[in-house]
């Protein structure tokens, strides 16, 4: 893996991965249901690709931006090659990834970012194990929309 401080270190700045996120990152909700009795909402980030040295470099900015995130590593049936994710859940640490890439995201993407940023403060305002409001499940409704079946769940 690279350090962001060799020569190419001067590539992993905000544009640059925001770039990747616009075309291989999603921003999403995630519907968990638990034993049948209550659904549990959660924002979510993922960004995937087959290119170990890129998500290397990526995954070091987020080190060294100070952004908690999750590393794995999965072959699907048909794939020939590895495809590697880096992957942020819940509402804090979503948060701060939108914090330091939303405004070098564009397009769709940056609307999905901007509804789950909405998801978050909307959350927020409300005490904890308190029912969804009807402004939460709507923004859900509006993030799924905006993903279209990809990256919902």
């Amino acid at each position: 893996m690279r350090r962001l401080d060799d020569q190419r270190g001067k590539f992993a700045n905000e544009w640059f991965v925001g770039g990747l996120v616009v075309g291989e990152g999603s921003f999403f909700i995630a519907k968990t249901k638990f034993h049948g009795r209550y659904t549990q909402y959660r924002p979510m980030f993922r960004l995937s690709m087959q290119d170990e040295e890129t998500m290397a470099f990526v995954a070091q900015a987020f080190k060294d931006w100070g952004l908690a995130f999750y590393w794995y590593t999965d072959q699907g049936k048909m794939a020939k090659r590895p495809c590697y994710h880096i992957f942020v859940n819940g509402h804090k640490r979503v948060l701060r990834v939108l914090d330091k890439l939303e405004p070098y995201l564009m397009g769709a993407k940056a609307h999905s970012a901007s509804l789950v940023r909405q998801f978050i403060e909307e959350r927020a305002k409300s005490p904890m194990n308190t029912p969804y409001s009807e402004e939460v499940l709507a923004i859900y409704e509006q993030v799924k929309a905006a993903n279209g079946s990809r990256g919902v769940r």
